[in-house]
């Protein structure tokens, strides 16, 4: 009976080895993540994206040049817009497992395996820049404008709203751009980055409707992958 016990667990060690072995190579393979289509053809999410290791490594950096202007930025020059890549094996069994039961789990909200996806939509840039601009000291919210997610950020004495997934960093608060004048600006920036008028009216829709707006505690839209992650 003990023989038969080492055999079996000699077996399962070997055949978990193994898919943790092939997982990691088909995961490092996957380098280069073409940009989805978008659906006017939109410049920025079809561009020369910046190498994924300068985005991990300035996960661990306390010397980044250009504060929140540039990390926003080089947010948005690293990712692809599009889902986050699914939870591997080696990098999380438990998720990954429950993953195949329930497809809300197979994704990823933590900041370092998005990037090593290459991917992921706003609130998975959001969450990056927000871990990555605590490595200079600034301290950001997760926003849900209805749907879409944006950063909150005090820098300097003068708040921002950052959204890495577009690329735009607004001065000022929520308040002042659901306003006339700001309305205006966020149209304005969005025809600039080269989107179509359904993207603006959606965008500025989303600014305007104030009522709706809700902080995400911790900087991670879903609690429940939080906790298995």
């Amino acid at each position: 009976m003990a023989r038969w016990l080492v055999a079996l667990g000699l077996a399962l060690s070997t055949s978990l080895l193994a898919v943790m072995t092939v997982d990691r190579l088909s995961f490092k393979g996957g380098s280069t993540v073409p940009a989805s289509p978008g659906a006017e053809g939109i410049p920025g999410y079809h561009y020369a994206l910046r190498p994924r290791g300068e985005l991990l490594a300035s996960l661990s950096e306390h010397d980044l040049s250009g504060g929140l202007h540039a990390l926003n930025a080089r947010v948005f020059e690293s990712l692809v817009h599009g889902p986050s890549r699914d939870i591997t094996f080696s990098q999380n069994w438990l998720a990954w497992g429950l993953g195949r039961a329930f497809s809300s789990l197979r994704g990823t909200q933590e900041p370092r395996r998005v990037i090593q996806g290459g991917q992921g939509l706003c609130h998975d840039a959001v969450a990056v820049l927000i871990q990555l601009a605590e490595t200079q000291g600034l301290k950001g919210q997760m926003v849900d404008l209805n749907g879409h997610v944006v950063a909150l950020f005090e820098e300097g004495g003068q708040r921002w709203i950052a959204d890495p997934d577009f690329g735009f960093l607004f001065r000022g608060t929520l308040e002042r751009l659901s306003e006339p004048q700001g309305l205006q600006e966020v149209r304005a920036a969005v025809s600039e980055a080269g989107h179509g008028l359904p993207h603006q009216d959606a965008y500025a829709a989303a600014i305007a409707a104030v009522k709706g707006h809700r902080v995400i505690p911790g900087a991670r839209l879903s609690p429940r992958l939080s906790w298995i992650e």
